[in-house]
């Protein structure tokens, strides 16, 4: 979401302003009978700059316009239902376009699907931080339902301000230690559920409170006929150490389930024949977290069964948005890119973006710096460009004004390119009255940077957005490596993301889901759940004809501290 409405995409500048916003300034079509406003997406448009401008959230727009999901295309249209949007305006100001009342003390705001920390702090016209003082908990993120304070001074209109008597606290849970046995048979937003307890071998009963006893199957590329493995069957063996270790880890507070592990092989044409089996015919979930091609075999083969399909790495796939059955666990990118460029707008707010582009040099980020340029612009905001050959020198830096606050934005990931620029920027700081006047953004990969590369990004203080994230220092990490290892006789393999803790952080999702639901498993399970290394967030788009499926929303925003400190936020 953008910063705040004078910054919004000047086209559609004057409809914030307006008394009764899309009442008086956009059309009404008729469709089938039913009156809906329209827009007509221009050049530049963006979703949230759409969504800001006329004074809705992301999510209302992609409700009734499933394909703007995947972002705005020049030329088509958006509609609205006139029934629902009637009375729509900005809620951050008046009909005059002047400000809104300020609440005189904190008053209380009930979650809705979708909405992230940065967008409340904007909607409301005050800072993240000082919604997290009020708030602990929304450091880990928001649940849709949960209820939390807005600090006195926030811009609102009358009719949102409820009278409180007493702030309402929110509740802090403890995470439980190893000493502690878990009680959690359902994961809230501050609990980490990641207690790695010594496991019980023996079997425990579980007396079930439903009659519902779902089956699992995961399809991987395990190649357990004797060859050697390829990398693929490697990866997906790690999978299922980490899936076992966290099946066995809630093997006391889980409801019943049957899971069932099958190797494709790395074979698309044996997955056909895998559903056909007995075991197959009534599942609940299907997993894979093979390639692109074993996903749409999965889902072809499916055919109509009441059976949900778990994409969990296959990031380009858009069958979630044709069927309601499927779940994309890997952010899409027109989700990740958006919630990348909200944190940083807001973080880096009054910064100049500078581009540094190096010569012959990589530049595998384009899309998502075109699409930034694009949010950039549409604010009015015209980027700086800096090209280099070979390292970026203090030359290539001269043309800055000294007294201007600037967040450096490269266009690769790699760690050479990252080395082409880091101690440049460094000893630019250091001639500037300020260091803070220098920002640095940056990439999932620059996670996987270590000694030099790692310790450059705390001195540069750099930002980075991703889909998973590894603390290799926290507690609970660090217990997994050695039970996993004491479990396997061998250390985990050195991935990014880890498919380890990815299958260990999936297997605990699905039987949290599954105790949350007394033994169903729900796609749209209302919880956000904070694993090792990944979060997932499923929001299901809603679209007009109801066919959309989920797709995991959970960013991760990493800042670097001085220390060699960490600070993570999930929006």
């Amino acid at each position: 979401m953008k910063i705040n409405l004078r910054k919004s995409f000047v086209s559609l500048m004057a409809l914030a302003v307006f008394a009764g916003a899309w009442a008086l300034e956009l059309p009404v079509k008729s469709i089938n009978g039913k009156d809906y406003y329209y827009y007509a997406v221009k050049r530049g448009d963006s979703l949230i700059g759409v969504a800001n401008a006329l004074g809705v959230t992301r999510d209302d727009i992609i409700k009734y316009n499933p394909a703007a999901a995947d972002g705005l295309r020049q030329g088509s249209t958006l509609y609205l239902p006139v029934s629902e949007y009637r009375n729509v305006s900005s809620p951050a100001r008046n009909n005059a376009g002047e400000s809104a009342n300020q609440a005189s003390e904190p008053f209380p705001y009930k979650v809705k699907r979708g909405e992230t920390l940065f967008g409340i702090s904007h909607r409301f016209g005050v800072k993240p931080d000082d919604i997290i003082a009020l708030n602990p908990s929304t450091r880990n993120g928001l649940k849709a339902g949960q209820t939390i304070m807005i600090p006195a001074g926030a811009a609102v209109e009358s009719a949102e301000v409820a009278p409180v008597a007493t702030p309402v606290p929110t509740p802090v849970v403890d995470t439980p230690t190893p000493e502690q046995p878990e009680e959690l048979p359902t994961v809230a937003i501050n609990d980490s559920v990641r207690s790695l307890t010594p496991v019980v071998m023996e079997p425990t009963e579980i007396i079930p409170t439903t009659d519902v006893r779902p089956s699992i199957a995961l399809f991987l590329p395990l190649s357990l006929n004797g060859n050697a493995q390829d990398r693929a069957a490697k990866t997906s063996t790690e999978f299922v150490k980490g899936f076992m270790l966290g099946l066995n880890s809630m093997r006391d507070t889980s409801l019943p389930v049957d899971i069932h592990i099958f190797d494709t092989a790395g074979k698309c044409d044996t997955i056909p024949s895998l559903l056909a089996r007995p075991e197959c015919q009534d599942l609940s979930l299907i997993v894979t977290a093979e390639s692109q091609a074993a996903v749409t075999a999965t889902y072809q083969a499916m055919g109509d069964r009441n059976t949900f399909l778990l994409n969990l790495l296959a990031v380009s796939d858009t069958t979630y948005l044709l069927d309601s059955r499927v779940m994309q666990a890997s952010v899409p990118h027109s989700i990740m890119y958006a919630k990348a460029t909200e944190a940083l707008m807001m973080t880096f707010d009054g910064y100049t973006p500078v581009y540094l582009i190096s010569k012959g040099g990589k530049s595998e980020k384009l899309p998502f710096t075109e699409y930034l340029r694009g949010e950039y612009l549409a604010q009015g905001i015209e980027p700086i460009e800096i090209s280099f050959e070979g390292m970026l020198s203090a030359q290539d830096l001269e043309q800055l004004d000294p007294t201007g606050n600037y967040v450096f934005i490269p266009g690769s990931g790699s760690l050479t390119e990252f080395n082409k620029f880091a101690r440049a920027l460094l000893a630019f700081r250091e001639t500037l009255p300020d260091p803070g006047q220098v920002g640095l953004f940056g990439y999932p990969d620059w996670t996987a940077f270590r000694s030099d590369g790692c310790d450059l990004l705390h001195q540069l203080g750099a930002i980075i957005y991703s889909r998973f994230y590894e603390d290799d220092t926290d507690d609970d990490v660090r217990r997994f490596a050695a039970l996993f290892e004491a479990e396997y006789g061998a250390p985990m393999l050195e991935q990014v993301p880890s498919q380890a803790l990815l299958g260990y952080d999936t297997a605990r999702y699905i039987l949290s889901n599954i105790n949350a639901g007394n033994g169903n498993f729900d796609p749209e399970w209302d919880t956000l759940y904070r694993g090792l290394q990944s979060t997932f967030m499923f929001i299901d788009a809603e679209g007009v004809h109801d066919i959309d499926g989920c797709a995991n929303q959970a960013v991760y925003i990493i800042k670097f501290l001085p220390g060699n400190e960490v600070r993570v936020q999930v929006i």
